[in-house]
């Protein structure tokens, strides 16, 4: 932050504010304010280096996915055998996770 605003105290706005036509005033104010917010705040890349757990499997991760479904479906229309349909999901659903954790270890 302070770089920046340093950098925009020092800034000459001179050329700026030469031009007669307000386009060209305000592209030339954004080229200059762009340059150095860019050079103060550079876009920094950052990998996640995340452990992939051996216990989600391809059918874990598609159940998953099915259980998003059904909540989003859910969350819109209230039908009560829609609601019974996807907690009975999410109970079976985790009871396979916690078997397959089990079994991982």
């Amino acid at each position: 932050m302070l770089n920046f605003t340093t950098s925009l105290s020092y800034e000459n706005w001179d050329e700026v504010f030469l031009e007669g036509e307000v386009n060209l005033i305000f592209n030339n104010f954004m080229n200059t304010y762009l340059r150095i917010f860019n050079g103060s705040f550079p876009i920094i890349i950052r990998k996640e280096h995340i452990k992939p757990s051996p216990w989600i499997t391809s059918g874990i991760k598609i159940s998953c996915a099915t259980k998003r479904h059904l909540y989003v479906s859910n969350k819109f229309h209230k039908n009560p055998s829609q609601k019974a349909h996807y907690k009975n999901y999410c109970k079976l659903l985790s009871s396979v996770i916690k078997e397959a954790k089990k079994n991982a270890l």
